[in-house]
């Protein structure tokens, strides 16, 4: 597993990874390996964890300003009842093995449907579109400082707090570079939790309906995709992420 994430202090932030990709913006590091079939439907497995130097940072923080710890960063049950709102999920089943380390399974009637009318923008800039038709198809994914905070938002209030202790621009809007984020993390809290972020990846191994004819943002192989995206890309989103696959009848 692998991933991080850090946030400054007043918004929301970013996103499900090709279905998950906020979820494991709370993590230190995500792993999600899945399958997505013709009709657009998925099942997802997902391994997520907080590194330790950066969940106990979080824990300091959100005890300083709100009186209180929470006893698990990654909350499944939460996450459960996240999911359980959203019509396109048929079933979200999460687990917390430890308080900062979390396993489970997400089912997706529509993978194109799945926070459709949260991703904040026009159609062409939707978080999650799916095209199907008889000469083969398309996923695409897009998360970029317009749609990615609105994501992350409605999917958790926890993760919006966790990604505010951690200064991270796609929580609070600030428009800072990779460079100037870590540079900040370092002299608010230490370099430990900088290098923490700044190693930390969210991987994923996606099985589509056919052979892919090809990849942006990873790697393909006859019908898996392998994509390796550093965390802190998406928690400061200085450039738009955008990743496609498609393939063939």
């Amino acid at each position: 597993m692998l991933g991080t994430l850090p946030v400054r202090k007043a918004m929301a932030a970013a996103p499900v990874a090709f279905c998950l990709a906020a979820l494991l913006l709370a993590a230190c590091s995500a792993q999600i390996d899945g399958v997505f079939e013709a009709a657009g439907r998925a099942e997802l497995s997902v391994s997520a964890a907080v590194q330790p130097k950066t969940a106990a940072m979080i824990r300091r923080v959100l005890s300083k300003t709100s009186g209180s710890s929470p006893s698990a960063l990654l909350n499944a049950a939460a996450l459960n009842n996240s999911f359980a709102r959203l019509e396109s999920v048929e079933r979200a089943s999460f687990y917390n093995r430890t308080p900062n380390l979390l396993d489970g399974r997400l089912v997706v009637a529509r993978i194109d449907e799945l926070v459709a009318q949260q991703s904040g923008g026009e159609e062409a800039r939707r978080f999650i579109t799916w095209e199907q038709n008889a000469g083969g198809g398309r996923a695409f994914i897009h998360i970029d400082r317009k749609n990615g905070p609105k994501i992350v938002e409605f999917l958790s209030g926890d993760l919006s707090a966790y990604l505010a202790a951690l200064m991270a621009p796609v929580a609070t809007g600030e428009e800072l570079g990779a460079k100037e984020y870590l540079e900040l993390v370092r002299s608010v809290y230490d370099a430990d939790i900088a290098s923490e972020i700044e190693s930390s990846r969210v991987k994923l191994k996606i099985k589509f309906p056919a052979r892919i004819r090809s990849v942006k943002g990873g790697s393909g192989n006859a019908d898996v995709a392998e994509f390796d995206v550093p965390l802190l890309s998406l928690l400061v989103l200085e450039k738009p992420l955008s990743y496609e696959v498609t393939w063939q009848r």
